[in-house]
């Protein structure tokens, strides 16, 4: 793919520069404001990217089926000494997950003691492993791009669903060459419609605003194409159910519709729950977390995917758009929770 920068004082500048030089097939990868260094350029760096006129890669594996190859773990390990359960014990601890999940993970790792000798790296490995099958990892049809993916991004307020919704439409939209639409339920809210249309005329993709969610069947069967990837921005809800159960007909009203739920990383444990119960009723296909780069309890995302059995699918990892979005996988979020000790365990080894 050709990449090209270029550096204006508005979006939309730099937008008209890039169709007459790349054509109208250019992709809008990503936009930023210039740092002091670029700043005499102008307020924004705009990167667009040019397809290759070479044969089309061939399409990913299924994400289910995607990753490095599995590594046999180690099924015997020497009886765990106080110090070994110490320390494990303490790795959860510090990730703040959930005390009866800790107790579980840690009764599975002494369980797997046995008479062959085992180092620090080996228990380290199985404790991952342990922590690694107690939740499952899932992204729909978002990340296939064979396919047609209608997603409806619902949570709490302020969890991030706008700001997300765009790197989706970036990431897994344009630069995988599906068609992207942009439906908007989240019309009462100030500025909202505004928002989020701006993105959409940036990314030269189609907007739609609805003030009627019963229209939203309607809507989606007109837009609907081989592989598109049409998202749906939700207003966010609060303690008040009326306002949940609204949204949930107008989503249910397509069986083909997959709910992600979408939460900050940052809320305690209590709340996390709370609002993971509230939103139950929607069924959610996933659970995507924001704001991944403000907070060390990864355990409560475990904790959480653990009890309710909801996959996980995406972090959001800081407020670039679309660079801060990062696809979950099993050993990554293993790592989290464990922090440097595998590291450390494995330099020691």
């Amino acid at each position: 793919m050709r990449i090209k920068s270029y550096f204006t004082n508005t979006v939309e500048s730099a937008v008209s520069l890039a169709r007459v030089e790349l054509g109208s097939e250019a992709l809008l990868i990503s936009v930023r404001r210039t740092g002091p260094d670029t700043k005499e350029f102008g307020n924004y760096e705009v990167v667009f990217g040019l397809a290759a006129s070479e044969p089309a890669p061939a399409p990913p594996a299924s994400p289910q089926t995607a990753g490095p190859p599995a590594v046999e773990k180690p099924k015997n390990l020497r009886p765990l000494s106080s110090s070994d359960r110490s320390v494990e014990r303490q790795a959860l601890v510090d990730a703040d997950v959930g005390q009866m999940l800790l107790d579980e993970i840690i009764g599975s790792l002494e369980q797997r003691s046995g008479p062959n000798p085992g180092n620090r790296s080996e228990i380290q490995s199985v404790l991952s492993t342990e922590i690694e099958k107690r939740f499952e990892v899932s992204y729909g049809s978002l990340n296939d791009p064979t396919k047609p993916c209608i997603a409806a991004l619902v949570g709490p307020h302020g969890a991030g669903k706008t700001t997300t919704l765009v790197k989706l439409a970036i990431m897994h939209g344009l630069a995988a060459g599906r068609p992207v639409e942009i439906v908007s339920l989240d019309t009462q809210r100030v500025g909202a419609t505004e928002t989020l249309r701006s993105y959409a005329t940036v990314l030269n993709v189609g907007f739609y605003p609805l003030d009627n969610p019963a229209l939203l069947p309607h809507a989606v069967d007109d837009l609907t194409d081989r592989n598109s990837l049409i998202l749906i921005d939700t207003p966010g809800c609060g303690r008040d159910d009326a306002s949940i159960s609204g949204l949930v007909k107008a989503l249910s009203r397509r069986q083909d519709l997959e709910s992600h739920l979408v939460l900050p990383a940052t809320m305690s444990g209590p709340e996390l729950r709370q609002a993971i119960d509230r939103f139950a009723i929607f069924r959610p296909s996933s659970m995507l977390f924001t704001r991944i780069d403000e907070t060390i309890g990864f355990g409560r995302v475990f904790t959480e995917a653990a009890r309710t059995k909801t996959p996980l699918s995406f972090f959001g990892t800081g407020p670039e758009i679309p660079e801060d979005l990062e696809t979950v996988t099993k050993q990554a979020l293993a790592d989290r929770i464990l922090g440097r000790r595998r590291e450390e365990a494995l330099s020691a080894a």
